[in-house]
């Protein structure tokens, strides 16, 4: 995937749409090759070639945008939360965006602490079966590092170890991510893509 041109194509369509407010779209510094051997060798994880052309672009995404003539709420909060915001403003409320992507720069990826975000101390007492084994439920919620942190409901994150990378959806306040079944990170990216981020078209993806 030509990320370069996916992403200027979506700042165009957006902001060339009556019928869409844009109200922010945030790209960062691309990764230099350096800084992403060195986190890939620190991390110790098998992360797709597919990852590595996305952080060469831009270190992280951030969009959002709403449909014109309707009414929202926390219009003072969205316009004061800063562009661009911090990595977890999108669970902190239920915002009633129409499109959001928070796809994570590459530190706060793979090196961010999510103790009682995605995974929590009384997991370790449940057994799950994912990809038709046993694991501990505590131990698959800690493989999970958040990717697109879009909504308060829903999570979209990756499932990394040093021989998968599956790309999940995690509902109900990260509590569960085996709802739906896995997809790549090149269907994910190339699904993003064609939905302009719409929030209520992410489930979608994972049917």
């Amino acid at each position: 995937m030509n990320f370069e041109y996916s992403i200027s194509k979506l700042k165009d369509e957006l902001s060339s749409d009556d019928r869409i407010e844009l109200i922010s779209f945030h790209c960062f510094e691309p990764v230099s090759s350096e800084l992403y051997s060195i986190c890939q060798s620190k991390i110790q994880l098998f992360i797709p070639k597919t990852i590595a052309d996305f952080y060469s672009v831009s270190n992280g995404l951030q969009v959002r945008w709403r449909k014109k003539n309707k009414a929202y709420p926390y219009k003072k909060e969205i316009a004061e939360s800063g562009n661009p915001f911090k990595w977890n403003w999108p669970v902190e409320h239920y915002w009633q965006l129409d499109g959001l992507i928070n796809i994570l720069s590459l530190e706060q990826f793979l090196f961010g602490d999510y103790k009682d975000f995605m995974w929590f101390d009384f997991e370790q007492k449940y057994n799950i079966i994912f990809l038709n084994n046993p694991i501990n439920l505590q131990q698959f919620k800690k493989s999970l590092r958040p990717f697109d942190v879009y909504d308060k409901y829903y999570t979209v994150a990756a499932y990394a170890t040093n021989s998968e990378f599956q790309i999940l959806l995690g509902d109900d306040h990260n509590a569960d991510f085996l709802h739906y079944p896995p997809i790549s990170i090149e269907k994910y990216f190339e699904k993003l893509f064609l939905t302009k981020g719409e929030i209520k078209q992410r489930p979608g993806f994972f049917k």
